[in-house]
Order: C-alpha cells, then sequence, then structure tokens
C-alpha cells in the first residue's frame, strides 16, 4: 500500500487504464486502487466485526447512510481493514503537494466502482464526521450515568462477573525494532504494579497484565493478537 508520494506517483499508470479502460481492470488492481485487502478478509472483517456481508454493507449504506452505526461506517471508511497503517508516511499530504495525482486517484475509483459501491462511499465520506459525533456523545452519555459511589463502574463490574477469564489491563502495539519500548517494558512494570483507588479494584487486582506486542509498520489484521 502506498504511503510516500512517490510511491502514489508509481500508481499513475494503474490509474489512467481504469480512468480510460475500467472494464479491464482486475479485481486484483481494483482491490489495489481502492486500498482494500483481499475480498475475503474484506468480508471475514464485516463479518466479524458487524455480522453481516460486505455486499449487505455496502447496499445498506448506499440507500440509506443515515442509518449506518459508527462501526459500520468507520468499517467502509478504513478500507475494510481493523488496524491501520502505522507508518502514514505522505498519505495525508500527497493530495495537497499533488492536487493533479488526486483527482486522477479519484476519477479512477469511480470508474470502477459499482453505483452501489461508489454511492455507499460518497455517502461515509459525506456523513462519518456527524455519525462520529453522534456515537461519542451516546457513549459520553452513558458514562455520565455513573453507578452508586459503593459500586464499582460499569466495565470493573463485568470483570468481576465473568466466571472464567478475569485478566485486564494494558497492550500495546508498536513498530518493530523501535527504540526504546524495552526500557519502557522495565519501567511500565512498575507501574503495573501500583495500586489503583477505584471501588473493585480488590477483586480484580491480581488479574492485572501488560503485554507489548511488535509489529510491522504496515501490519495486516493477521498479524496482530485479537
Amino acid at each position: 500500500m502506498a504511503t510516500t508520494l512517490e510511491e502514489f506517483a508509481q500508481l499513475e499508470p494503474l490509474w489512467d487504464k481504469a480512468i480510460q479502460s475500467p472494464g479491464n481492470i482486475s479485481l486484483e488492481e481494483k482491490h489495489q486502487l481502492m486500498e482494500w485487502p483481499t475480498l475475503d478478509e474484506m468480508q471475514a472483517n464485516a463479518k466479524k466485526h458487524l455480522g453481516m456481508s460486505v455486499e449487505d454493507l455496502f447496499r445498506k449504506a448506499s440507500g440509506d447512510p443515515h442509518s449506518l452505526t459508527y462501526p459500520e461506517c468507520r468499517l467502509i471508511s478504513d478500507n475494510f481493514r481493523i488496524i491501520g497503517i502505522l507508518d502514514d508516511g505522505d498519505r495525508f499530504t500527497w493530495r495537497r503537494k499533488r492536487p493533479d495525482l488526486y483527482t486522477k486517484r479519484n476519477q479512477a475509483r469511480e470508474a470502477i466502482l459499482t453505483p452501489t459501491e461508489l454511492y455507499a462511499i460518497q455517502g461515509v465520506d459525506e456523513l462519518f464526521f456527524q455519525i462520529q459525533q453522534e456515537d461519542f456523545e451516546a457513549n459520553e452519555a452513558k458514562r455520565q450515568q455513573k453507578p452508586p459511589p459503593h459500586m464499582p463502574r460499569e466495565w470493573v463490574q463485568k470483570i468481576i462477573d465473568r466466571t472464567d477469564d478475569k485478566s485486564w489491563g494494558y497492550v500495546f502495539y508498536h513498530p518493530q525494532g523501535m527504540a526504546g519500548w524495552d526500557a519502557l517494558m522495565e519501567i511500565f512494570k512498575g507501574v503495573l504494579e501500583m495500586p489503583l483507588y477505584f471501588n473493585g479494584y480488590e477483586d480484580i487486582h491480581e488479574f492485572k497484565f501488560s503485554q507489548f506486542i511488535p509489529v510491522k509498520a504496515e501490519a495486516e489484521i493477521g498479524e496482530l493478537k485479537q
């Protein structure tokens, strides 16, 4: 997946092909142009996290984008990837540096998408921040509904109520080979041993853990521990 201006420029022949002969674009080229993973991975992510197929998600987003939930909106916006690119490079500046390439990329995408896919993506682009804000406000309202002072918070109570694995804590994904993480791991061991002061902590403190997982700069979801 392209992350630098040079890599985006190298895709220009593919964009030209899509604009001039969209019918000759293969499925693999379409996914490369759209920055989608394989269709199997797209289907797996949609099924696992949303309980629906990619086709059903596109139909919903195309027909009634206002009905999308934030997770549904987010999956389309993130190109059906659960873990985004860790090294963004020029991804958010190349469109300003080379607006001609950005325009051509968009023309190529419009040429190869089905009407349902195109309307779905356009709807998500238009409504993403509105749906994101509504989701944030709904979650914030839930957080404001605090339990009585003597009762554990909801997330603590859920751990207490588990009948099997009660583990909880912190998982850090970090770029493989980056300096400084070993030192942070040692420091965090001490942090992990420090007591926390909230109702219910005494019931779950022994299950607290931390884990540091190195990943490649462009990690695929299959490489990460869920």
